[in-house]
């Protein structure tokens, strides 16, 4: 196991946020977690050196795999979305375009990077060997990684972040209630694999462009989320800053969503366009205000 031997204050707190995430993987329904980490929060929270930076994302990781229990798996989302562009696929050179955490991860992990040209995780644990070894022709929808990820009730434990960063199985809900602003399309392109290639091709529920510039979770979505039980905040303190930590399970979210959509007028997710102004569509920029909202109502 990495070692993470730093001065007074880094280690304390990072075994403090450690034992946090730790105490959400009690309970025997708890099989699959999906761990995010906002890393430029932590960094600001525990005062970890930049060059420090790997070897803390590493410890981090490591310490939650040793406390898996024998039916647990534990995921790391590694999404790229470059593959149409690039129309090629490596687990070990894919750059991670979904934060710093799972980018340091790859560095050492990348034989335990999923195969899924857009959305790629590491995984970990007792599921982990049957995952490597498949291939999903879709991203989200019936036979996707997406699929899977809902129906293990997977748990996503978020730290430093507003939790809709790590809802990405909202498209997953959007295509199973087959909305009207998105739709499947697929890319092909190469699986390089160190000098061998393979041809892969995937699905992606790409937005309807002229309609849908971004679609996601909704302020009454978050709003009937919390009101419902299914999101709740965890504050970590004691540290040179505060974080906020939120757990998601993602079998109650997607059901209460698909109903949602299916309605003539769903209130919880929506999306904005170019002729559609957002009303209350949570974005990257809301969901920081969001959090940093809750953050300080907490303390």
């Amino acid at each position: 196991m990495t070692e993470f031997v730093n001065h007074d204050i880094v280690k304390p707190a990072l075994d403090k946020v450690i034992a946090t995430i730790l105490s959400q993987l009690q309970g025997n329904a708890v099989k699959v977690i999906w761990l995010s980490v906002d890393f430029r929060m932590l960094i600001a929270a525990t005062g970890i050196k930049h060059t420090d930076a790997q070897k803390a994302a590493c410890f981090i990781l490591e310490s939650v795999i040793s406390s898996l229990d024998a039916e647990q798996t534990l995921i790391v989302p590694t999404f790229y979305f470059a593959f149409p562009q690039s129309k090629e696929f490596d687990k070990r050179n894919s750059p991670v375009q979904t934060g710093v955490f799972g980018g340091l991860l790859v560095e050492k992990y990348a034989g335990n990077r999923l195969v899924q040209p857009f959305y790629s995780f590491l995984v970990f644990g007792k599921q982990a060997e049957p995952l490597l070894n498949q291939r999903f022709l879709h991203s989200t929808g019936p036979d996707s990684i997406f699929e899977w990820v809902v129906a293990q009730n997977t748990r996503v434990i978020a730290v430093g972040h507003h939790y809709v960063k790590s809802l990405t199985s909202i498209h997953h809900a959007e295509q199973v209630a087959a909305v009207s602003y998105r739709y499947e399309k697929f890319f092909a392109g190469v699986l390089l694999d160190n000098e061998q290639q393979e041809p892969l091709q995937c699905g992606f529920y790409v937005r309807e462009l002229g309609v849908c510039d971004f679609s996601s979770l909704t302020l009454r979505g978050d709003k009937k989320l919390r009101n419902e039980g299914i999101v709740a905040s965890c504050l970590i303190t004691g540290m040179r800053r505060p974080l906020l930590l939120h757990i998601v399970d993602h079998l109650p979210v997607h059901e209460l969503l698909v109903a949602d959509l299916n309605q003539p007028e769903p209130q919880f997710v929506d999306y904005y366009g170019p002729q559609r102004a957002n009303v209350d569509v949570i974005n990257s920029v809301i969901a920081d205000q969001l959090y940093q909202a809750e953050l300080s109502s907490l303390l």
